[in-house]
């Protein structure tokens, strides 16, 4: 994993909300989007702007359906990225 996907990953993953986001996606694939308004009690250009993020780093997929998109973790990412930090700090 490069560098810059390690930084890209940690900026991704410094907000809370953020964290909760991908927390909540990755406990429930296929969760529309607009479900996660309900979930979090933010507004729906929030939500729009942690995803953004949130794909920008691979943490997430996304398959619409409809007028809605179903948003899954990126498992490969997630772990690829955990193997690196445990490397990194000799865990």
């Amino acid at each position: 994993m490069s560098e810059a996907e390690v930084e890209r990953i940690g900026k991704a993953l410094a907000d809370p909300r953020r964290r909760e986001l991908l927390e909540i996606v990755a406990k429930n694939p296929g969760l529309p989007c607009g479900e996660l308004v309900a979930r979090l009690g933010v507004s729906q250009p929030t939500i729009s702007h942690h995803v953004g993020l949130l794909f920008e780093a691979e943490l997430l997929d996304g398959v619409r359906d409809g007028k809605s998109t179903r948003l899954s973790a990126r498992k490969d990412t997630i772990s690829s990225y955990l193997s690196e930090i445990s490397s990194r700090l000799a865990i």
